[in-house]
Order: structure tokens, then C-alpha cells, then sequence
């Protein structure tokens, strides 16, 4: 007897891989959007058949998993709590003394004078009163940082071909760097896919 064909919702199409549809097609389920009847189908004696409940979004950060080894090791970040800062502060754009030390850094060592060491911030206004008054802002280098950051993110920017400005084609790069090079490129096309997931919406 022929198998009816396996019944998967189009969002879910998009992301499954080989792997998880055979399974679902060998067992004959279904991958359904939820719905109010959902629950009542699921446990159901008189239907027994698999209803997987596919949800959709929560996925804006889903690749971060690649994307921050790679920007880590681009630009030699020395520790993930340095990113974490500079997408705080980018939205910001200028800051005072006053508001680096709300942030809890410093238990880890990090100041406003290690930040600027490190070339992520500088002075935008020189106040005669002492650098507590000064207004401090994020460097170019910094915002490169940002801006590389969500747009690797969102699918925008393409993982360059060659190892001095693609860090997992290094000839040290090692076989987890592979595996998050292959997780970029599912991400870029993804994007072909999904064009308004990502790009326009992400931010």
C-alpha cells in the first residue's frame, strides 16, 4: 500500500533537515501549526497519529552559536563579555562615566579606562571638569564590530573566501570552526528562502 504523503507545515519545511523529515515520513506524522484543537487531537485514542506542533519565531538569535566564534576570533575578542558591552552601548551611542559603571563589569576586570585601552571607546567631548565629566562614545572600530556582528546575523554579509578575512578557512582553524562555517552558510541560505525573516526585519 502507498504511503500518503508526510504533511509538514511550510515554516517547518523550510528549517528540517533530511534527517528529521525521513523520520517524520517513516513514521507518518504530521507537523502542524498549534491551533485551539491541537491538544484534543494529540490525545485522542481513535487518532493515533503523530501531530508535531511546529512553533514559529524565537529565532532572531538562533546562529549566534556561529556568528560570535566568528566575530571573536575576526577580531580577536579576547572574551564574549567584550561583545556583550559594545551591543549594549551601540544603541546608546554616547555615554557617560556614570553609565559604565552601571554595568556589571568589574568584577571582571573591566573598566571605562580598560575599554578605551582596548580601542572599543574614545572621548566625544572633552569636559574641563575631569574625565567624569566627559562624554565617551563607541570607536569606529567598535561599531565595525557592531555593525559586522548583525549583518553576519541577519544574513546579509557573506563569509568571505579567504582565511585572513574568514577566520574558520585559517589553516588552524579547527573542526568546530568547520562545523560553524557550515552553520553560516545554512544561515546565508536561508536567506534566499526566507528573505524577509531576516535582512529587512532583523534590524
Amino acid at each position: 500500500m502507498k504511503k500518503k504523503p508526510t504533511r509538514i507545515v511550510s515554516e517547518a519545511k523550510e528549517v528540517l533537515s533530511k534527517d528529521a523529515k525521513k523520520i517524520i515520513s517513516d513514521h507518518q506524522a504530521e507537523v502542524i501549526k498549534p491551533s485551539g484543537g491541537y491538544a484534543k487531537a494529540k490525545y485522542s485514542r481513535k487518532d493515533p497519529k503523530h501531530r508535531l506542533v511546529f512553533t514559529t519565531g524565537y529565532d532572531m538569535l538562533q546562529y549566534t552559536i556561529a556568528v560570535d566564534e566568528f566575530i571573536y576570533k575576526k577580531y580577536s575578542i579576547g572574551s564574549p563579555l567584550e561583545l556583550k558591552v559594545l551591543l549594549y552601548l551601540f544603541p546608546i551611542q554616547y555615554f557617560a562615566m556614570r553609565d559604565i559603571k552601571a554595568l556589571p563589569i568589574r568584577q571582571y576586570n573591566m573598566h571605562l579606562k580598560t575599554l578605551m585601552e582596548m580601542n572599543y571607546i574614545e572621548v566625544a567631548i572633552q569636559a574641563k571638569a575631569g574625565v567624569a565629566s566627559n562624554l565617551y562614545g563607541l570607536t569606529d572600530h567598535a561599531k565595525k564590530i557592531v555593525k559586522d556582528y548583525y549583518g553576519y546575523l541577519s544574513g546579509e554579509k557573506t563569509l568571505p573566501a579567504t582565511s585572513h578575512l574568514n577566520p574558520f578557512k585559517d589553516p588552524e582553524a579547527t573542526r568546530m570552526d568547520h562545523l560553524r562555517e557550515k552553520l553560516m552558510a545554512k544561515l546565508k541560505r536561508q536567506t534566499e528562502t526566507q528573505g524577509n525573516k531576516f535582512r529587512k526585519f532583523f534590524y
